[in-house]
């Protein structure tokens, strides 16, 4: 599913590996942003999103690079940078004694510690407008993991992103993700985040066509979904029959297995090693369970409920 095929629409995560797009329609010669460096590379005056500082000094929140030390904790503290995400040296710093051991730590700043709720949007925006916001709601395990993520409405939110957007990205078009925490933006990608796993054709072809310069048509009320993620731990290199993963996977929406030689792109809490996704939660967690007993070695025994 990652690629650095030339001739490939996506750079450089294609969607349709998935299994649950078969008659997307993609002009020839458009490209399609769907990593945080290929976003880079094809939006070079809006890839200022990437810098975290900016964003969070964007909206005014407290914060500076290292070298400048916090009047007040907790802060916390991450890369000003990161293209590689899941909250890579990044971590909560409690008090002064904690951040003289950290400040050695260049390239880094830290900021106010958000608490509340937890969202990451999938926003399409066209010239600064956003036509289409779809939040997920995250099921946090610590350590920067998630049980699961869901699909939910949060008005609030949803307004403050919209404006945000608005403001700082007035004559951008394409796919935009926010995290969102308390409201407030903590990262900014100029790509889809999990919009691709509702396996919905007619919202992936508009998404598709709004990168070829058409109108956003697609008006559809989409029902509640919801993603579950299975956990392993560093330095193992877990594997499954194929066969096996795809009978687990047949009804779903879509389901991953991961790539072990990414896993190194995974949170401090652990690597992810697969992922269900389906519009029947019970179906999404139970396929979960089922890719456990199924894998070798076994990864981490996920939770027995929801």
């Amino acid at each position: 599913m990652f690629h650095k095929e030339e001739n490939n629409p996506f750079k450089y995560y294609d969607p349709r590996g998935l299994g649950c797009y078969k008659d997307l329609l993609v002009p020839t010669g458009l490209c399609i942003p769907t990593t945080d460096d290929g976003a880079w590379e094809h939006f070079p005056k809006h890839r200022w999103v990437y810098n975290k500082l900016e964003v969070a000094l964007s909206q005014n929140l407290r914060c500076a690079p290292v070298g400048v030390e916090p009047k007040e904790f907790p802060v916390f503290m991450k890369p000003i940078t990161n293209l590689y995400g899941a909250g890579l040296s990044s971590g909560l710093i409690l008090s002064p004694e904690e951040y003289e051991k950290k400040k050695h730590l260049s390239g880094h700043f830290w900021m106010e510690f958000l608490q509340g709720e937890h969202l990451s949007h999938d926003l399409v925006v066209m010239n600064g407008e956003v036509v289409f916001n779809l939040a997920f709601r995250g099921e946090k395990l610590g350590q920067g993991m998630f049980d699961y993520w869901e699909t939910v409405e949060s008005a609030v939110s949803t307004d403050y992103v919209s404006s945000w957007v608005k403001k700082n990205l007035s004559d951008y078009t394409g796919t935009v993700n926010l995290e969102t925490i308390d409201c407030k933006i903590i990262e900014c990608h100029l790509r889809m985040g999990d919009i691709d796993r509702l396996g919905n054709s007619k919202l992936m072809q508009n998404i598709i066509d709004i990168y070829a310069g058409k109108k956003w048509t697609f008006q559809e009320k989409l029902s509640p979904c919801y993603l579950f993620a299975l956990w392993g731990d560093y330095n193992i290199a877990y594997q499954i029959d194929k066969n096996i993963a795809e009978e687990i996977g047949k009804n779903l929406t879509c389901y991953q297995i991961d790539n072990p030689e990414l896993y190194f792109q995974n949170p401090p809490g652990g690597v992810r090693v697969a992922i269900t996704c389906s519009y029947d939660k019970e179906a999404a967690f139970q396929a979960r369970y089922s890719l456990y007993e199924s894998f070798s070695p076994p990864p981490r025994k996920p939770k027995n409920k929801y």
